[in-house]
């Protein structure tokens, strides 16, 4: 199994389609269109330039883009309109459309067929929720580091961004069949422990009989700086119990 590593972002999408065996709608437009401005154009080199259409589901934009890089005479037609409607021709099979028009100025404008999507959902609602996931054919072992809040002041709405996200991303990986270990530090591990002990200790000598209500964990923080600030012995004491924590 790989072993642990730490992704950016563009490659943690990349590794979710990929092992995940998800390919998008607006990819398979594409590839579509891939192959028809091959079999139209064999001696050209053109990546299908797809957008979101007003006069259909999906168009592409190629024939006209085709005319600023070649001739005529190495296209062999004489406008963007007769390579549209050549494009055209070649996506008449396709069974991803339903409609397929050819505008003169070029543009190629497709509707999705509605009997390809039923097929698709079919092949979903048969999958009992799987959503047509396959199983990872290669089993990785992924660390999620992920909430690791400073556990030395009061947890806020901001960390549920991280914590959602980190177990959304966790549970996704494990749905596929991946072995996912969550990570989760705690946070600022260093003078806060020791500042906060410290005046734990000075303030509630008796802390162990009489545990004291820190219940607003900002202001016994708040107490606990300012007397780390302003005390040189408090703050020696602080670094000490640092060391002794580490030591432990």
């Amino acid at each position: 199994m790989q072993e642990f590593g730490v992704w950016k972002r563009r490659e943690l999408n990349s590794f979710f389609f990929r092992s995940c065996g998800l390919q998008a709608l607006n990819v398979q437009v594409k590839e579509a269109f891939r192959r028809a401005l091959a079999a139209a154009f064999p001696s050209v080199d053109h990546a299908p330039i797809i957008t979101v259409s007003k006069f259909g589901d999906f168009q592409c934009n190629s024939a006209m883009a085709l005319f600023k890089q070649k001739s005529k005479e190495e296209l062999g037609v004489q406008s963007p309109k007769e390579a549209g409607e050549k494009i055209a021709a070649q996506l008449k099979d396709e069974s991803l459309f339903s409609n397929v028009q050819a505008s003169p100025q070029g543009f190629v404008t497709v509707d999705i067929s509605g009997a390809w999507l039923c097929k698709d959902l079919k092949e979903i609602l048969k999958q009992k929720g799987h959503l047509q996931v396959p199983h990872a054919e290669k089993k990785l072992r992924v660390m999620v580091d992920f909430s690791s809040p400073n556990v030395a002041k009061e947890m806020h709405v901001g960390h549920l961004r991280s914590t959602i996200i980190g177990e959304s991303i966790c549970r996704i990986l494990a749905f596929h069949g991946h072995e996912v270990q969550r990570i989760n530090h705690i946070g600022d591990w260093g003078t806060q422990f020791g500042m906060l002990i410290e005046y734990l200790h000075s303030q509630f000598p008796d802390y162990k009989a009489n545990m004291p209500d820190i219940s607003d964990l900002n202001a016994f923080y708040k107490k606990a700086k300012a007397a780390f600030d302003a005390d040189e012995d408090f703050k020696t004491r602080s670094r000490e119990m640092v060391v002794k924590l580490q030591g432990e």
